[in-house]
């Protein structure tokens, strides 16, 4: 199989989300590898009949930018009266 070091932000969205499950519930196998010109942690995470090297750095990006939207769309339905 081949593997390719990959950003998750590069990833489409449905991926993204797949593979941040899977980190966030501990699924993925953690390895070190060179990214960007440094040996940095990641995870591998295989898809159609690929293995992508995922660094941990761009899953905290991920995260971070997870919750603030998560946030955001909280705030926005605690100032919608849902009542009738």
């Amino acid at each position: 199989m081949q593997r390719v070091i990959r950003s998750l932000k590069k990833c489409d969205s449905a991926l993204q989300n797949s593979i941040y499950l899977a980190f966030k519930e501990g699924e993925l196998e953690t390895t070190t590898f060179p990214y960007l010109g440094e040996l940095v942690k990641g995870v591998l995470y295989e898809t159609d009949g690929l293995i992508l090297l995922i660094p941990l750095n761009t899953i905290a990006e991920y995260n971070k930018n997870h919750v603030d939207i998560s946030e955001k769309i909280d705030e926005e339905l605690s100032e919608i009266d849902f009542e009738e």
